[in-house]
């Protein structure tokens, strides 16, 4: 059966009119209704609110929040929705991504169709980083005048085609989670933090981890034919962290988009980069995206379709 991995994300900054973490719980469930995912779990700090949601998360700040999800999900009706109940001049930065898809025919709606939803709402500028018949990250950010604290990083990290090892691992059903967090050694990489998580059947596992008001959030799809793996961070500094969990999954491919953030990781030697795309976007972060292939991987096989599954 397939799934459809990669993300859809928004970050949405709202002015100091209005504190995020003093709405209530229903209105983030609505939110996330919106988008076709529904809320799991959840844990807070006195910085962070965390939900663990049927497809990826939703982390909330006072100023901001995050959202991230997969599968066919409509993201851009959750925004819709938001923007619906907060003014447009309490917003003051949008940023909407879409990453490429393994089958985007299959989804809702098309990243222009989105774009055309929200640029009735929030006048912004559409990019698109990497070549469009190669790994790319598609962005649509706000117009408005607006300068990112020098502490606000993001580094996103995107793996494809993991080990057969990692692949056969984490193709089974749990029902603990820990077992998948212990494979992933994620108490030892990021200790101090606190973790949700939850294993899906019949495969699949995600993530939320707040420390104070740093994240980290991992969403496993696993399958042999369409195997994908996203981590993504605001702490500095995580570079050794993201080597870890490539040492245990052994990508032959991946991407790294990073926000102010471009010493957030080192590429192993053997690593090629195919694609490096930067620019300072309008919100001012310098945004950085690559496309990384295993140099090494000298020969493959045909994968065998299973065709009553894909009917």
């Amino acid at each position: 059966m397939f799934f459809e991995g990669s993300e859809k994300k928004v970050e949405v900054v709202v002015n100091s009119e209005v504190n995020l973490l003093s709405f209530e719980r229903s209105f983030w469930e609505e939110l996330v209704l919106n988008s076709k995912a529904q809320i799991l779990s959840s844990i807070e700090n006195s910085k962070t609110k965390a939900f663990l949601l049927s497809e990826s998360s939703l982390f909330v700040w006072e100023d901001r929040f995050v959202l991230i999800t997969c599968g066919q999900t409509t993201l851009v009706k959750a925004i819709e929705f938001f923007l619906s109940k907060i003014p447009s001049n309490n917003i003051a930065s949008l940023i909407f991504q879409r990453k490429n898809e393994y089958f985007s025919h299959l989804q809702k709606s098309s990243f222009l169709d989105d774009v055309k939803a929200l640029s009735e709402e929030i006048d912004g500028t559409a990019y698109r980083f990497g070549k469009m018949h190669e790994h790319h990250n598609f962005m649509y950010c706000s117009n408005k005048e607006y300068t990112p604290s020098v502490e606000d990083k993001t580094i996103e990290l995107l793996m494809y085609e993991i080990s057969p090892e990692a692949s056969s691992f984490l193709n089974k059903t749990y029902e603990d989670p820990k077992i998948i967090r212990d494979f992933l050694q994620l108490e030892k990489l990021f200790p101090d933090y606190i973790i949700d998580d939850f294993a899906f059947k019949p495969q699949g596992y995600s993530v939320n981890a707040i420390k104070d008001d740093f994240y980290f959030t991992i969403h496993i799809t696993p399958e042999e034919f369409n195997s994908y793996i996203s981590f993504e961070t605001n702490e500095t500094n995580s570079s050794d962290k993201l080597q870890g969990l490539m040492e245990i999954l052994k990508p032959e491919t991946f991407d790294v988009v990073s926000f102010n953030n471009e010493e957030g990781i080192s590429i192993p030697d053997h690593f090629h980069k195919r694609t490096k795309v930067t620019s300072t976007i309008n919100l001012g972060y310098d945004v950085i995206f690559s496309h990384f292939y295993n140099k090494e991987t000298v020969n493959d096989r045909p994968y065998i379709l299973n065709i009553k599954e894909s009917k």
